[in-house]
């Protein structure tokens, strides 16, 4: 599945069921990275990439 398809599917959800189907086929698409969702304030992740737990790549090109 190709990010655009994948979006239009999402957006053809309920609400609730976006961001796990979303999840679900990132996951999919890219099984060696990860994604971290939190709704946790005191996490930051620039200090967790800062003693070598992860890698952050900005990417200029995606707008949010």
């Amino acid at each position: 599945m190709k990010i655009k398809q994948l979006i239009t599917e999402a957006l053809s959800l309920p609400n609730d069921a976006i961001s796990y189907h979303v999840s679900q086929e990132l996951a999919a698409l890219y099984p060696k990275k990860a994604l971290l969702e939190s709704n946790d304030s005191s996490f930051h992740l620039e200090k967790y990439a800062e003693a070598n737990l992860c890698k952050i790549k900005y990417d200029a090109h995606i707008h949010n």
